[in-house]
């Protein structure tokens, strides 16, 4: 069985499938490349190989410090997006977030 943090993991809950995920870090013969999940771009090709679109969080749902998005719609602290910025309405989001009191608890939890 596989921890839920490797990608092999976190790819075949998110998106049904892991093939061609070797682990956490492995080296590609056809492509001279090193790929290591951690890494936004390489999380992001890993991503754009496993997905087919309809992943576990694709209606409506948000990927939150994950490696894979799951399809998600909104993605925040999830490696395979972080290369891309961030969403516009982030700010709003988190300004929302602290406006109650409770949701600093819950951060520092």
């Amino acid at each position: 069985m596989l921890p839920p943090t490797t990608p092999a993991s976190q790819a075949g809950i998110l998106h049904g499938r892991n093939d061609g995920i070797a682990g956490f870090r492995w080296y590609e013969k056809s492509t001279a490349k090193l790929m290591v999940a951690n890494h936004p771009d390489d999380a992001a090709e890993i991503v754009r190989r496993v997905s087919d679109g309809a992943g576990l969080l694709v209606d409506n749902g948000a990927s939150v410090g994950n490696l894979m998005t799951g399809d998600a719609p909104r993605c925040y602290l999830t490696m395979a997006t972080i290369g891309q910025g961030a969403p516009a309405d982030d700010w709003r989001r988190l300004s929302g977030f602290m406006a109650g009191s409770v949701n600093y608890l819950r951060l520092l939890v």
